[in-house]
């Protein structure tokens, strides 16, 4: 399990804001997830 050894040393050596997925405002991705639940609820 190479890979797994590789992401836990990632996650436990960088800064949150240092990877490369880090989003100071998650606001798009949250905006995302409510529209999709929304839809999913039939709601608009």
């Amino acid at each position: 399990m190479q890979s797994k050894t590789h992401w836990e040393n990632v996650y436990s050596t960088k800064a949150t804001d240092a990877v490369s997925w880090f989003q100071p405002h998650a606001d798009l991705s949250l905006g995302l997830i409510r529209s999709s639940q929304m839809a999913r609820c039939g709601h608009h």
